[in-house]
């Protein structure tokens, strides 16, 4: 492994711990999530269409993208699809 995968991944395993730390447990404290949910993949699927547009599409995404991406991806996190039960 090359020191900059080294660096990519000890960056990745920081932002997850991160949102399971912060962002996740306030939201299932508050329960509007379920316990056990994987809060950096909510994250990562609330990113994907964003970026599909800008690098795929080829235009930076508009507020409506974010908007529905971020409510598709509260949907599916709501419905528990991110949790490790």
């Amino acid at each position: 492994m090359s020191e900059g995968s080294g660096v990519a991944k000890a960056r990745e395993q920081s932002n997850r711990s991160f949102f399971d730390r912060f962002a996740g447990r306030s939201a299932v404290e508050r329960e509007q999530l379920r316990r056990g949910t994987r809060s950096a993949e909510v994250i990562e699927h609330l990113a994907a269409p964003l970026y599909y547009r800008l690098l795929v599409g080829g235009e930076p995404p508009t507020e409506a993208d974010a908007d529905l991406a971020a409510a598709v991806a509260l949907a599916a996190a709501r419905a528990g699809v991110f949790t490790t039960d």
